[in-house]
């Protein structure tokens, strides 16, 4: 049951936001969205059945753009962002995350960049910035900051685009600006890790382009709270495996007459290994650049370790599936210098 407040009166541009449990940042996010120079739009928030005040947060505000459709059951960000795009009539859907700020000229700057260069969807740069003292402490901080941060942001032009998504999600979720038909024919997938990822893809599968403003938009908290921490095992494989379907025609091309190994030990890799189990792809081994432990079970069976420099050394046909995203461009550029091709000897995951 869910129950539906505001009023929709046929703007431009849709503000889409799903919250849970935000009560903490959610009123500093709506003030950047309401803080728009472009007052054209409906601002639409799913909640996803909170149990904190974050409802209380959002009712607040008596913006009349602000359109609450409340649920009392927690189904998931890609459900409830389905579940959204049928109540979207406006020509342009933004996303906004429930903890991120946007700055007051983005939809514009956006919204002109999109329409002038003919494109289906349009990105942003980033910054990040930390939630609190431990978190700016943090290395997983200095690590979006010095590394993640930069990265993305080198990222701009639409075959550049096209080419990384292939590899990992270089358009971050809570940065794009789309044509509304272009995300109601890629839809949302049901799960609750990934959603943003698996729609890039599709995007990309189906031809449309995707660009980028080169300039910095969205400020990106960077919390202590994690979403894959909070899942269990069967959400991961859910999410992974829509990621695998994406990019199933690379994977079944390439592992053809060859050992497959995994590279990696964690939930990713291990949640990898269960994916193609279920694809009927059978894993030779992990690898890792200096293995801690000799076997890793799936509960059906043990699957040795092996170092990076044993895989490479091998001389067998073989293909090598990247699921260690802190490493994964540097074991890349590692295969690379020992004459293995992205694409035909390795392939990255996500």
């Amino acid at each position: 049951m869910s129950n539906e407040i505001g009023d929709h009166l046929g703007p431009r541009i849709t503000a889409l936001m799903t919250t849970f449990n935000a009560e903490k940042w959610v009123n500093e996010t709506i003030a950047s969205i309401l803080r728009q120079t472009i007052s054209d739009f409906e601002f639409l928030i799913i909640d996803d059945g909170s149990s904190d005040n974050t409802v209380e947060q959002i009712k607040s505000f008596s913006d009349r753009r602000i359109r609450l459709v409340e649920h009392k059951d927690n189904k998931g960000v890609g459900t409830r962002l389905d579940e959204a795009l049928d109540l979207i009539s406006t020509p342009y859907i933004a996303k906004v995350d429930a903890d991120d700020i946007s700055e007051p000229q983005r939809f514009e700057k956006q919204l002109t960049f999109l329409e002038e260069n003919s494109l289906a969807v349009v990105k942003c740069l980033i910054s990040y910035f930390p939630d609190n003292e431990n978190v700016k402490a943090s290395a997983r901080f200095k690590h979006f900051k010095s590394e993640k941060q930069p990265l993305l942001n080198k990222i701009t032009e639409p075959e550049q685009i096209a080419e990384n998504l292939s590899r990992w999600m270089c358009v971050l979720h809570t940065t794009y600006f789309a044509r509304t038909f272009a995300i109601k024919n890629a839809r949302y997938p049901h799960v609750r890790i990934f959603e943003d990822y698996i729609l890039f893809l599709r995007l990309k599968n189906a031809g449309f382009k995707i660009g980028c403003v080169n300039e910095c938009l969205v400020n990106m908290r960077v919390s202590d709270n994690s979403t894959t921490m909070t899942l269990g095992p069967s959400q991961l494989e859910k999410g992974l495996s829509g990621i695998i379907s994406e990019k199933w025609p690379d994977f079944e091309y390439q592992h053809r007459n060859k050992e497959v190994y995994i590279y990696g030990t964690g939930n990713l890799a291990q949640t990898c290994l269960l994916c193609l189990k279920e694809k009927k792809i059978k894993v030779a081994s992990f690898v890792e650049r200096s293995p801690n432990v000799k076997t890793v079970s799936d509960k059906a069976e043990e699957k040795k370790v092996i170092s990076l420099e044993q895989y490479i050394a091998a001389n067998e046909p073989k293909l090598l599936i990247l699921a260690a995203q802190p490493v994964r461009n540097e074991i890349a550029l590692e295969l690379e210098k020992n004459g293995l091709n992205e694409g035909s000897d390795f392939l990255v995951l996500a």
